[in-house]
């Protein structure tokens, strides 16, 4: 099975502090494949080293040290056992990861969003005074426990001073993401930008 929308997974901290001493040392990093099979609730076992580049630096044992963290559906889309499915799960080892700074996430799976009902209901009034109907937010936030979405700042609005940016992070504890991202990287403890597009037909934004 492909695509594992993970429950939990490891986090930032945990795969930094797995990364191989040797390698960290050399400031090198690296990329593991494991092939899994699926255990009882979720978790995974018997994981073979399918793919380690560069060899010899210790990553495909960092790698399965990790393995035990991850929790995954118990049962497959059409209500399947997943009992011995074999998985394959990515792993990157970046050296900005071990900055706590520089912890950017990839490209992350998005797990829940705010509803459009939730949109609309905190489009701010000054906004709907003025007559704007589109706008666009980019926010800058922390990844935390089950990928929620927290401490966002807003790095850029348009257009400013109509209060689109409080409205965008008043949303944010909707967004939630996997906890592990398609490229090997895990969420947890990481940061993203969340870009955000208001755009309200004009019948629904009569004040």
């Amino acid at each position: 099975v492909s695509g594992v929308s993970w429950l939990t997974a490891p986090t930032y901290d945990d795969v930094a502090a797995a990364y191989p001493a040797k390698a960290r040392a050399k400031q090198v990093g690296g990329r593991v494949t494991l092939n899994c099979s699926f255990k009882s609730k979720g978790r995974v076992g018997d994981c073979d080293v399918l793919a380690e580049e560069p060899k010899g630096e210790g990553f495909g044992s960092a790698a399965k040290s990790l393995v035990d963290q991850f929790v995954g559906p118990t049962e497959l889309a059409d209500g399947g056992s997943i009992l011995g499915v074999l998985t394959q799960i990515p792993f990157t080892f970046s050296v900005e990861m071990l900055d706590a700074d520089k912890r950017v996430i990839g490209k992350p799976q998005w797990r829940a969003l705010p509803t459009g009902d939730q949109f609309l209901g905190g489009y701010p009034p000054e906004a709907l005074t003025a007559g704007v109907h589109t706008a666009k937010v980019v926010m800058s936030c922390g990844v935390g426990a089950e990928g929620k979405v927290e401490n966002c700042v807003t790095t850029s609005e348009q257009p400013a001073g109509l209060g689109f940016g409080a409205a965008a992070v008043a949303l944010s504890s909707a967004f939630h993401v996997t906890a592990w991202t398609a490229e090997g990287l895990p969420t947890i403890g990481g940061k993203i930008r969340v870009p955000i597009r208001y755009e309200v037909p004009e019948t629904e934004a009569q004040p």
